[in-house]
């Protein structure tokens, strides 16, 4: 499959999935001005989203980056191309209003501006692990300043030195609410959540996720202990849950699916909606949003 001049599909692609993101680039083409590149404004910040980031941790990203923007007077752009995830979710944006770019376009045009200089993370004890129940850390924003055309290349979670978390939560969703959703799938999710409900004791609905895939290959998480252990689950679900209560369970962990089960907790796992991982990923987020609390 080829891809646009200068464009590489990301470590691992599959060959369905370079198909996607060549198409992808194909559309981008469209839209593209004339030349190999295009000229930043004077005042831009470019989202990257690194190579390996999933889902979740994309939007944390693209939120950060959007509340910069926001209140530094700076054009926002994105720049998704060297996530898989992230390739392939560049479909929906190019329906919405946002402004897809590839490195090859900016290179040279803005200031790479390193997450460690950008930001003061809020931590403990171990790197990368925080203390804040929303984010990972704070920008001073006058410290930005210095580069009116930036970039930032990140996984997480930050809010501006000085903005209260509530200040911070309402800027997120309204955020989070101006990307262009694939409508069909959030409908099918609420209608899935509320077939679920019909059928609960009360109607109530817990949603739970679980994630150790890939955290049991963290070796910071494994050598210090920061991966949840599945019994805090338990504990968690046991002090809030009632009698007959409907428990929504997301987790990649089969093992952790057999354990809550013996433990006695009735949990319904999601349907599979796509054999595409992504489109799964996000079917499930969805579903959890439906939920009444999520542990």
């Amino acid at each position: 499959v080829a891809l646009a001049p200068g464009v590489q599909a990301p470590a691992g692609a599959s060959e369905r999935t370079r198909g996607e993101l060549a198409s992808i680039m194909d559309q981008m083409s469209l839209r593209a001005r004339s030349g190999p590149g295009i000229e930043l404004p004077d005042r831009c910040l470019v989202c990257i989203i690194p190579q390996g980031t999933q889902l979740a941790n994309g939007l944390r990203h693209i939120v950060t980056c959007a509340m910069i923007a926001q209140l530094t007077q700076r054009r926002l752009l994105l720049d998704p191309f060297q996530s898989l995830s992230a390739s392939f979710f560049a479909k929906y944006f190019l329906s919405g209003e946002w402004t897809l770019v590839r490195s090859q376009e900016y290179e040279g045009q803005c200031t790479a501006v390193p997450e460690d200089d950008a930001y003061r993370f809020l931590l403990r004890d171990h790197p990368k692990t925080n203390f804040h129940p929303l984010v990972e850390g704070t920008v001073c924003l006058d410290r930005l300043g210095c580069h009116p055309r930036m970039s930032l290349s990140s996984i997480y979670a930050v809010k501006p030195v000085g903005m209260r978390d509530d200040e911070f939560v309402r800027r997120k969703m309204f955020i989070l609410n101006t990307l262009p959703w694939p409508q069909g799938l959030k409908q099918s999710a609420r209608e899935w959540a509320a077939t679920l409900r019909q059928h609960t004791q009360g109607g109530g609905l817990i949603g739970v996720h679980v994630r150790y895939t890939d955290n049991w290959r963290d070796r910071n998480k494994v050598t210090h202990g920061l991966n949840t252990p599945i019994q805090s689950f338990c504990d968690a679900l046991s002090r809030i849950s009632r009698e007959g209560q409907a428990v929504l369970l997301c987790t990649d962990s089969e093992v952790a699916r057999k354990y809550m089960s013996s433990q006695g907790f009735k949990c319904q796992s999601p349907p599979i909606v796509s054999r595409q991982r992504y489109t799964q990923a996000l079917f499930e987020m969805f579903l959890l949003s439906q939920t009444d609390c999520i542990i």
